[in-house]
């Protein structure tokens, strides 16, 4: 949401929709997951790589 305020200087501030906030949890626990299987997912590609490159 944004809301303007009839001020000099103007003065305008932003706040998250519902919508927003929810899919902001959601990215949180996409992030968390991400970081907390760094590791795996790094050696996933690698041996991905190594399969792709290997005729």
């Amino acid at each position: 949401m944004r809301t303007v305020y009839p001020t000099v200087p103007p003065k305008v501030e932003y706040t998250l929709t519902d919508m927003a906030r929810e899919l902001h949890h959601t990215l949180a626990d996409l992030t968390s997951w991400a970081q907390r299987h760094a590791g795996a997912i790094a050696a996933a590609r690698a041996t991905y790589d190594e399969r792709e490159e290997t005729p």
